[in-house]
């Protein structure tokens, strides 16, 4: 609970508040902003049906956790947690795919991913997915930068393992 002790307290609220509507409206519009403004769009429909085991993935640039889910009418039921304390360097586009395949569990066909990276969201085929906007620090990501990660990602699934798997991403701010 805020205290406002006088009325030059509730100025300078009042002066913080406006600065930063007016810097959400700014980014909302492409303006010049301090704050980033990326929107968002939520699928209509979902992507899991009930009773329905997929996998969600939190890649982050110094750790990373999986985790298999059921959803139920009762909501969601982690059936099994994986974590690793540092992935490796994503420097390349290969490198970071077959990451992904050695950590996919067997038989799932639905990958939503929680992504630490710079991601500009992509709306198409009923979900989000999204274009790396470019690596940080060690993770260059060479070769994948600008391109739709989901699309690459499944194809790259369909190609060595034979299998189809829809992979949804959204940058972990997002997620949060």
């Amino acid at each position: 609970m805020i205290m406002v002790r006088d009325e030059t307290d509730i100025i300078t609220l009042q002066k913080i508040r406006d600065n930063f509507v007016s810097e959400l409206a700014n980014a909302a519009k492409g303006k010049p902003s301090s704050l980033s403004h990326i929107k968002n769009v939520i699928p209509t429909a979902p992507l899991v049906k009930e009773n329905e085991i997929f996998q969600v993935m939190a890649i982050g640039g110094t750790n990373f956790k999986s985790a298999t889910i059921r959803k139920s009418p009762k909501g969601l039921r982690i059936l099994h947690l994986h974590e690793k304390a540092q992935p490796p360097a994503f420097d390349t586009k290969e490198s970071f795919l077959e990451f992904i395949k050695e950590n996919l569990e067997e038989n799932i066909t639905i990958l939503a991913i929680n992504f630490a990276f710079p991601v500009q969201p992509i709306f198409s085929n009923g979900k989000l997915e999204g274009s790396l906007i470019f690596g940080t620090k060690e993770h260059t990501f060479a070769g994948l930068v600008g391109e739709n990660i989901c699309t690459e990602i499944e194809k790259y699934l369909q190609k060595v393992l034979g299998r189809r798997v829809s992979v949804s991403i959204a940058n972990d701010t997002i997620c949060l």
